[in-house]
């Protein structure tokens, strides 16, 4: 015989909206008559509008023979929300307001980001069925791959022998506050832009550094002017003053590049976010040998360089005036 009983509760899910923090399930199982889980009832990431904001779960069990409810929460690999479950009922017969919506996607999440620095790759993104008391299924795939929007990797000298350069340029440098056209030719001698010895100078493989506000600091590879060595990686941390922000001006770079386009020694600038792939320089470039700049602005008080040498070639690196304003 067929009985019916309504299980309800209060919960709390609330967390970055672009990460998908958890998913609060409720199973039931009837041992009697299968040892599988019939999923009831479930929902995945952010569902609060604020923080304060707790939902009513209303959900119809219908079950024939002995049977146990199991309320599962799982949080997913990251930390940025929470799961909150308040004032469990069970009664016999039917909700009286029952939650009868169908089973629907959650927006898709992404699973494996986007690594690279430049050049083809694809991401991996997935979205979870949220299972309505109707107890259907989605349609669709739950998992897809899709390319993800690196730009090509920039060689500067090859930049340089092109034309139209300045739009390609335009689209590598997100927020530029001045870019302009015909950057240096191939083919011409590079000369070395020297350090100014009244500004503050950070030439050590690696370097946490503060700036106050409309303070600069040179940063130039180990043993600029002089080649620098084989091998090396060589992070730089700059941070300025909360609310300012910092300019990036490229005076020099010599660093080993090919004719394929790509960068075996470079110079990494993060300056949208800390944790992402940012901009990846090398190649040949000399504010002596051009009236041309090179320069953009980052999003928020602090920037991350990575300089990377390979075991091959090596030349005389670069020099970079970081300016908080």
């Amino acid at each position: 015989t067929e009985t019916n009983f309504c299980l309800s509760f209060w919960y709390h899910m609330f967390g970055n909206p672009m990460v998908l923090t958890g998913e609060l399930s409720v199973y039931l199982h009837e041992p009697n008559l299968s040892e599988n889980l019939t999923k009831l009832w479930s929902r995945a990431g952010r569902q609060n509008h604020s923080q304060t904001e707790w939902l009513q779960a209303q959900i119809n069990v219908k079950v024939n023979s002995d049977f146990r409810l199991m309320i599962k929460a799982q949080r997913f690999n990251n930390f940025l929300g929470d799961i909150g479950l308040d004032d469990i009922q069970f009664d016999l017969g039917e909700c009286t307001e029952s939650d009868i919506k169908p089973s629907v996607w959650t927006p898709w999440y992404i699973a494996s980001g986007c690594f690279l620095q430049c050049g083809t790759e694809y991401f991996e993104r997935k979205r979870f069925c949220q299972v309505g008391s109707r107890g259907d299924n989605c349609e669709g795939p739950e998992t897809e791959f899709k390319l993800c929007p690196n730009p090509e990797c920039y060689n500067i000298t090859e930049f340089n022998s092109t034309m139209n350069s300045s739009d390609n340029f335009m689209k590598i440098l997100a927020n530029p506050i001045q870019v302009q056209t015909n950057f240096l030719e191939s083919g011409k001698n590079l000369e070395i832009v020297n350090v100014d010895s009244s500004l503050k100078i950070s030439n050590k493989c690696g370097d946490v550094i503060n700036l106050d506000l409309n303070e600069t600091v040179q940063l130039t590879s180990p043993g600029y002017p002089n080649k620098y060595e084989l091998g090396l990686e060589c992070s730089y941390l700059v941070k300025s003053e909360n609310n300012s922000r910092i300019r990036v001006n490229v005076e020099y770079i010599s660093l080993e590049s090919t004719s394929l386009n790509a960068c075996p020694d470079s110079v990494e600038i993060r300056y949208y976010a800390l944790g992402q792939p940012g901009l990846r320089l090398c190649g040949n470039y000399s504010k002596m040998n051009t009236t041309k700049t090179i320069e953009y602005q980052s999003e928020a008080n602090s920037v991350l360089f990575i300089f990377r040498s390979d075991w091959i070639n090596r030349s005389n690196g670069f020099l970079i005036k970081v300016t908080s304003v």
